[in-house]
């Protein structure tokens, strides 16, 4: 019984760090952890204008996210060391190439645009899942969305930018 007790305990020790290293955020510099939350509430303003249906908006916001996350990538260059850098750099770059893809999609093609815009907020969602952010935006997702599209909004009321005409509008379970 003492020899399964102390296996136990020896297991629980080796594994417990890890588990715990898993679950943790990752911490940022405050410059880029400030540049990060720009990039946050420009997502924020980006869904405003998809559920409003405001076409002019949605390319405005687009613009200026990628340049948000052009100065991001400046600014973590400068700021985090190479181990956080690899990994936020990834992001950033896959972040900024979907809302690139978007704005070379023709809007009659809505669902590849629709498909570029769901890739984006993945990559936004995963910046307030892996680092260490204070902010105060809701993640949503519809379970319903064949899709299965996520998005982040300031909003507590679901508003699917992905169907702001049907019956998936105000479909959306916050994850947070």
């Amino acid at each position: 019984m003492k020899k399964c007790a102390l296996l136990f305990a020896l297991i629980l020790v080796l594994v417990t760090p890890p588990l715990l290293s898993a679950t943790s955020k990752m911490k940022l510099s405050k410059p880029v952890a400030s540049s990060l939350l720009v990039v946050l509430q420009g997502s924020d303003a980006l869904h405003t204008s998809l559920f409003a249906k405001d076409e002019k908006k949605v390319q405005e916001n687009i613009l200026q996210l990628v340049k948000t996350l052009e100065i991001t990538q400046a600014v973590s260059t400068r700021s985090e060391n190479a181990e956080t850098l690899v990994h936020l750099e990834k992001i950033l770059t896959t972040t900024k190439n979907r809302l690139r893809d978007v704005q070379n999609i023709p809007l009659s093609e809505k669902e590849r645009r629709l498909n570029y815009l769901r890739e984006f907020f993945q990559q936004v969602i995963q910046i307030t899942r892996l680092y260490d952010l204070t902010h105060g935006f809701n993640v949503f997702f519809c379970p319903k969305d064949k899709e299965k599209g996520v998005w982040i909004q300031k909003s507590s009321k679901a508003q699917n930018p992905f169907d702001p005409d049907g019956s998936l509008k105000s479909c959306g379970v916050n994850m947070r």
